[in-house]
């Protein structure tokens, strides 16, 4: 048998629970043999979307794969902290993620505060962590 939820009951086979801790999570879904699935599939696959034009972010990129040949905007007050989303340059030239107006977008890992558009090589990937709806952190491969 299963031990019980935190807050909660012990969960059915087969589905997910609410557990209450020091706040109240509720998912919504289900467990198929090996795999759970939400309301946009398979929860251990990065869903990934294709843009063959210049693209802006959107909230519903959260935690997905934008996979381009063409710039990528990240706009200011669309995302939440911890929000993250990926982006893969499929393409054999150079594009740039452009940092939107009123966003502040740190480039990980410099030895000074490096923000502002960045530049993403032939078949680089990055990912972008939001730290709040205005400040986020870029980081990649490929990534000048």
């Amino acid at each position: 048998a299963s031990p019980p939820a935190i807050g909660g009951t012990a969960p059915a086979a087969g589905s997910f629970t609410t557990v209450t801790a020091s706040s109240t999570v509720t998912a919504t879904g289900a467990v198929t043999g090996s795999t759970a699935n939400d309301s946009i599939g398979n929860v251990r696959n990065i869903v990934q979307q294709t843009k063959s034009a210049p693209y802006t972010l959107v909230a519903t990129d959260n935690g997905q794969c934008i996979i381009t040949n063409s710039g990528v905007t990240v706009p200011a007050s669309v995302f939440a902290a911890g929000n993250v989303v990926t982006v893969y340059n499929n393409s054999g030239s150079t594009i740039t993620i452009t940092q939107g107006g009123g966003l502040t977008l740190q480039f990980a890992g410099q030895s000074t505060s490096t923000t502002g558009n960045r530049s993403l090589a032939l078949y680089g990937i990055t990912t972008i962590l939001f730290l709040s709806a205005s400040s986020a952190v870029i980081t990649g491969v490929g990534m000048t």
